[in-house]
């Protein structure tokens, strides 16, 4: 369903990324923990949305592609944990090389992200990867839409940051501490 929603979106104007949910996607990289498909969605809209943000002419200054960092334990999380209808594959296009990854059906790529030994052993046995074809469907273009239906997925999800927190709390307590640009602690 959400494919075919994208695909029929395409011929709108591409969505612009705000900075508040930039920040609010850096935050569920870098507290949320990995258990449901629904994490592993939400992981893959916010690493999009990011991806999409940098991109933009309106970035705020110092928006770069360190948000990469967080593919490798996404992957690492994939191989260890083996979640069901949650895979990822490794390819090259003409772009050079392209990190696929496949949550439930919904896909989502990465370009010139680096593969250790871990996930270079996974993709010769098929430990969390398997061979995906790109669907064609430019997650860009809709990635504020991805995003919001990955927070709005909830019932999917664990909800938890990495030290046990709720998660979408801690994560809206960040986003209004960085509106009034006051200093976030860290969970």
């Amino acid at each position: 369903k959400l494919n075919n929603y994208l695909i029929v979106k395409k011929s709108l104007p591409r969505e612009l990324v705000n900075e508040v949910d930039a920040v609010k996607a850096f935050t569920y990289l870098r507290t949320m923990q990995l258990h449901t498909k629904g994490d592993y969605y939400l992981y893959c809209a916010s690493l999009n949305l990011l991806n999409t943000y940098v991109k933009q002419s309106d970035a705020k200054k110092g928006a770069n592609y360190n948000f990469k960092s967080y593919l490798r334990p996404l992957l690492h999380s994939i191989v260890n944990n083996q979640p069901e209808d949650v895979y990822f594959d490794y390819k090259k296009d003409d772009k050079g090389k392209i990190t696929l990854l496949d949550i439930d059906g919904i896909q989502f790529s990465f370009h010139n992200v680096a593969i250790d030994p871990l996930i270079e052993e996974a993709l010769s046995n098929g430990k969390g990867s398997k061979n995906i074809e790109w669907d064609g469907i430019k997650k860009q273009h809709n990635a504020t839409t991805l995003f919001e239906a990955g927070v709005r997925g909830k019932r999917f999800r664990s909800n938890l940051t990495r030290d046990n927190y709720e998660l979408d709390e801690y994560v809206e307590e960040v986003a209004e501490k960085y509106k009034r640009k006051e200093k976030v602690v860290a969970r």
